[in-house]
């Protein structure tokens, strides 16, 4: 099966500790990483009220969306979840697919704040799953949003397999009929 899933409010959930954690442990130097955590925690927001900015809010989570370090602070924050996918699948927790013969062995595609997972529909690979999820999700403060995520189930699973697949997964919607990455989402 093929696994979408949307990060609710992704670059908003990002916990600070955790994205300095992240710099640390892929060796950054300490005098940049106080820099970009500088920039990351010196915002604050007022808000409109009839017509003139009031209050002021300071958030203590969260990376500025139109903020051009952004996509790269967050690009290295979901390197934690790759390497999450990378453990277990070497571990043989979670056994990898091919997606086409020929094609190398894969669990999972990261783009942005969507990343496609690829396992099988037992339920040992579902409860695998759940567990690595949830596991960067308690680190990083990020969180699936189930309504926007989808599950695709090859062509040979049976009905009762796709319902407990669903159900421990907590997905109910099937895709295979939209687009992921421009690219149709149906696989044969």
């Amino acid at each position: 099966m093929a696994v979408k899933t949307d990060m609710s409010k992704a670059y908003d959930r990002i916990e600070w500790d955790f994205l300095e954690a992240v710099l640390r442990r892929l060796g950054f130097h300490n005098k940049w990483i106080s820099w970009i955590m500088a920039c990351v925690s010196s915002v604050s927001y007022s808000f409109p009220i009839k017509g003139s900015p009031k209050g002021r809010m300071i958030p203590s989570q969260g990376l500025r969306q139109g903020d051009p370090l952004s996509p790269y602070l967050f690009i290295l924050c979901t390197e934690v979840l790759s390497g999450l996918c990378q453990r277990v699948q070497e571990n043989g927790q979670l056994p990898v697919i091919k997606v086409a013969n020929g094609s190398p062995l894969i669990n999972h595609l990261l783009f942005a704040d969507d990343t496609m997972f690829f396992c099988r529909s037992n339920q040992k690979s579902c409860n695998r799953l759940m567990d690595t999820i949830n596991r960067y999700g308690e680190a990083s403060g990020q969180v699936i949003n189930f309504n926007k995520s989808a599950i695709t189930f090859s062509n040979k699973t049976s009905l009762a397999m796709k319902m407990a697949a669903k159900l421990t997964l907590g997905i109910s919607k099937e895709g295979g009929v939209g687009k992921y990455l421009g690219l149709p989402e149906h696989f044969g």
